[in-house]
């Protein structure tokens, strides 16, 4: 956790980095001020004040202070030059494998974005079918099946769904009302939360699955596709 600094370990630690880093011939006196106080509030992301003042002494350029910043100074496991200089050196490799985690995150985040609002198009498609709510509540009431082009039991033979429970399989339909050949929402009797979905047909091992784990949740892949 970043320390509690005072006013006069500011100054103190505003005078240290002058000293260190002093204005160069191409800054403007605000522009200098301005790197002043933006290493200073690097050194205010320090786990403490005594390494926050170890770091502005052993530190050879400026920019390591953003450095150890950005990792949290990790390996400042000690107050030491040797120890701080290290950590400098190798904070660019551990700067490098987190933006690469951040941009595995963001594209996963792309893709459930996409997912979503494909899906719930299509969920729009089936929610209005008389006994869809109904096959979900706490009664669980089963409607009469199947009705042709709308819903069918699901018997899950092949595993792919919880086990145990009566499913539904509901036929979702395209943008031009038509039924479509192998998007399906599944519901499970008394299961208020989750739905199912899968496109590429229920009997086919290369189709892709989703579940909704509560009804405003994100629909998250969990079989098929698992590259993407």
């Amino acid at each position: 956790m970043p320390w509690s600094s005072n006013t006069q370990q500011e100054l103190w630690l505003k005078g240290r980095i002058k000293s260190r880093w002093p204005q160069q011939s191409s800054e403007t006196t605000l522009q200098f001020e301005r790197r002043v106080a933006t290493a200073l509030a690097y050194l205010k992301q320090a786990n403490n004040r005594k390494q926050a003042y170890a770091v502005v002494e052993h530190v050879i350029e400026c920019d390591d202070l953003r450095k150890l910043a950005a990792v949290q100074y990790a390996g400042v496991t000690k107050n030491e030059e040797a120890v701080i200089r290290d950590a400098a050196k190798r904070a660019d490799a551990l700067i490098a494998v987190r933006q690469a985690q951040d941009a595995e995150a963001n594209a996963q985040a792309e893709v459930i974005r996409h997912d979503n609002e494909r899906i719930m198009m299509y969920l729009a498609t089936v929610t209005v079918r008389q006994g869809f709510a109904e096959h979900r509540s706490p009664q669980g009431t089963i409607p009469q099946l199947p009705r042709e082009g709308v819903a069918r039991q699901y018997s899950n033979d092949e595993g792919f769904l919880p086990p145990g429970g009566h499913y539904i399989e509901w036929y979702a339909r395209t943008i031009d009302g038509l039924v479509s050949p192998e998007k399906r929402f599944f519901t499970r009797r008394y299961d208020q939360n989750r739905l199912w979905y899968t496109e590429g047909g229920t009997h086919n091992d290369a189709a892709v699955w989703w579940v909704q784990d509560r009804r405003d949740g994100d629909w998250i892949r969990f079989r098929g596709n698992e590259g993407h």
